[in-house]
């Protein structure tokens, strides 16, 4: 995902990069003044803006009109909140308005929830139910564990449990590198790979224990 930050304090930008990096795996791009702005800006490879609504000492407000789209996810920042500025904003139908010092949870709260739109937008999701109206959206990255029952695979995910009629082959194709077979009947999310006991190639997930084909635990253990 792809974050734009125009804020003039080299320190509050140098910390919200801090902060971003430290949650979240983002594509950063930061300027310091209005010009640099109307030059790097480009509203369809932002996903995410930050932005200071005072740029040396200029209102930046109306050059959001011009250059950033009314449904653009914003995070404005200011020191000197008023009526005026709170208005705007409320242009900005995805947007809210921090105060400085920013709260940090409030960053992160709103970037999490246009993450994870995010995440759906670019298909990193599997669709799981029996009918349409019950079909439900999981990203891939929130799936613990698939375990292989018969032709179908049973996903646990976020204490949830979903059957799904679809291989654990396919299944750690299409999550793109985030799940990962231990053996023919079984995958993990990759965040779990470093459990694995390397003395006895098993993995305890969820108070499940499983072992670790030797074929998958020498590649793991590579």
């Amino acid at each position: 995902m792809r974050v734009f930050i125009l804020e003039d304090d080299e320190i509050m930008s140098a910390n919200i990069e801090r902060i971003l990096l430290e949650n979240f795996d983002l594509m950063i791009t930061h300027c310091s003044n209005t010009l640099d702005f109307t030059n790097q800006y480009n509203n369809d490879n932002t996903d995410i803006l930050i932005i200071d609504i005072m740029i040396d000492n200029s209102n930046v407000l109306e050059l959001l009109n011009k250059f950033v789209s009314t449904s653009k996810p914003i995070i404005f920042i200011t020191a000197f909140p008023n009526a005026q500025y709170l208005n705007f904003t409320k242009l900005f139908k995805n947007s809210i308005l921090l105060i400085k010092p920013i709260h940090e949870l409030s960053m992160l709260s709103f970037i999490m929830r246009y993450q994870e739109n995010y995440l759906i937008d670019q298909g990193d999701y599997l669709e799981v139910g029996n009918s349409t109206k019950r079909k439900e959206k999981i990203l891939y990255k929130n799936i613990d564990l698939v375990e292989v029952r018969g032709n179908y695979s049973i996903i646990y995910s976020e204490n949830k449990k979903n059957v799904i009629k679809k291989s654990i082959s396919k299944l750690v194709i299409d999550s793109k590198g985030i799940l990962m077979k231990l053996n023919k009947n079984i995958a993990v999310n990759v965040k779990y790979i470093d459990n694995i006991n390397k003395e006895n190639g098993s993995i305890k997930i969820m108070d499940k224990k499983f072992i670790v084909s030797e074929k998958y635990f020498k590649y793991h253990n590579s």
